[in-house]
Formats: C-alpha cells, structure tokens, sequence
C-alpha cells in the first residue's frame, strides 16, 4: 500500500523537485500538488492524503499558520513542515499544532524519504538540527 502525498508549495519548480524525488519510490505516490491554502484544503479533502508536506512560506502566510487554519477545516491527514530554521516560538508553535514532521531543505532526498516512511508508520522526525537549537535556547535544570 502506498504512502498518499500532497506537496503544498507557492513555486511550482519546487512542487516537481519534491515530487520528482518522492515519486521515485516504490511505496509513496503523490496524489497532488496545491500552491496555497485553498488549493491544498480542496486537495485534502478531495484526495485524503495521509500526509501534506507544507513549506514554510505559503504565499505571504507562515506554512505553520496555513497548517493550523487546514487541522480546524478538519484536515486528517499528517503534516511535515520543510523549513531552512525556525526561531524558538516557531517550534514552539509546530509542537502545540502536533505537526509529525520537520525537515531542513538542506536535507537530502534519502532523509526527506526516511522521515515520510516514519511518519506513515505513525512516529514523528524532527531534524536533530531544529531540536539542538531549541535545547541551546533552554536553561539548564538543576
């Protein structure tokens, strides 16, 4: 059985990079591909994908803002957030949303289709990068 996509991203050349690399594996197929918000919410709920992978710019909104307005229109599917950093709130935010994934674009192609795998088989990848800023922003507990 397949692992069902939907790339959200406003650049098209990026959509069929990530497409490219995506489709090139036996167990993922990517159903769609949307530039915003309205596209990716009528591809959502027309194709029900099991993961929406979202940039981290949708336009003139935050990919995290776009991912959080989809889950209250009532998106099911699971999120990967793609991003090149993210600020301590930024984290945050994607934690409290319950987004399963969050992938550098510095990644290459074999982590994006590891994290889409671990993702599908219900567990979360967050890129050990984003994860060591956040614990350099945190005191240290005595």
């Amino acid at each position: 059985m397949s692992i069902r996509v939907l790339v959200v991203d406003p650049y098209q050349l990026v959509r069929r990079g990530l497409t490219s690399i995506l489709s090139g594996e036996e167990s993922i197929e990517v159903i769609g591909e949307a530039s915003d918000r309205k596209e990716a919410l009528a591809h959502i709920q027309s194709l029900q994908p099991d993961l929406c992978i979202m940039n981290n710019r949708i336009n003139q909104q935050s990919g995290l803002d776009v991912i959080g307005k989809l889950k209250q229109a009532g998106a099911g599917c699971r999120f990967m957030y793609l991003t090149s950093s993210m600020r301590p709130a930024e984290l945050q935010q994607a934690l409290d949303l319950g987004i399963e994934g969050l992938v550098l674009k510095e990644a290459l192609p074999e982590e994006l289709i590891h994290a889409v795998r671990m993702i599908h088989r219900g567990r979360k990848y967050y890129d050990v990068e984003l994860l060591e800023s956040r614990l350099a922003d945190k005191p240290a507990e005595n």
